[in-house]
């Protein structure tokens, strides 16, 4: 008797519903893949992913189909592992998903800053300087009671 799946492959037609788009994301975000990262690798433009996602965008094309049902199967994860740099630091859990999509959204300001290399590094510098100042505040808070 042959023993089931655990995880069935999911079918998908090309319709983004509520689910895939989940699926997208979490595949996206369990592989720690930016959106500009993922879009090279399809070959589109990294707010084309983003609209797969969040619902902006009901179809994609029949060539794009395939490839996305391979993807959130997993059949690229060994690939598309390779394309991310791993971080120097490891967190014991992951963080949360607002503090995920605004260092997403400093990693798409950055790349789209490539033109213009005096404004990465002012962007690199204002984020450096914020984390500096919260890390300062830190020193000096009090511990606050949990509500």
């Amino acid at each position: 008797m042959a023993k089931p799946q655990k995880n069935p492959r999911i079918t998908f037609n090309g319709k983004f519903t509520s689910e895939i788009r989940q699926r997208l994301r979490e595949k996206r975000h369990e592989l720690g893949l930016p959106f500009h990262v993922i879009a090279e690798f399809f070959d589109v433009n990294w707010s084309t992913f983003r609209k797969w996602e969040t619902g902006e965008t009901m179809h994609c094309t029949n060539v794009m189909r395939p490839m996305l049902e391979d993807f959130i199967n997993g059949d690229y994860d060994e690939a598309l592992a390779n394309l991310v740099r791993k971080p120097i630091l490891t967190l014991a859990s992951q963080p949360p998903e607002r503090v995920c999509q605004a260092l997403e959204t400093v990693a798409n300001t950055y790349t789209l800053c490539a033109k213009y290399p005096t404004l990465a590094e002012n962007l690199i510098r204002k984020v450096e300087l914020v984390a500096q100042e919260t890390l300062r505040d830190l020193v000096s808070a009090k511990p606050q009671k949990k509500q």
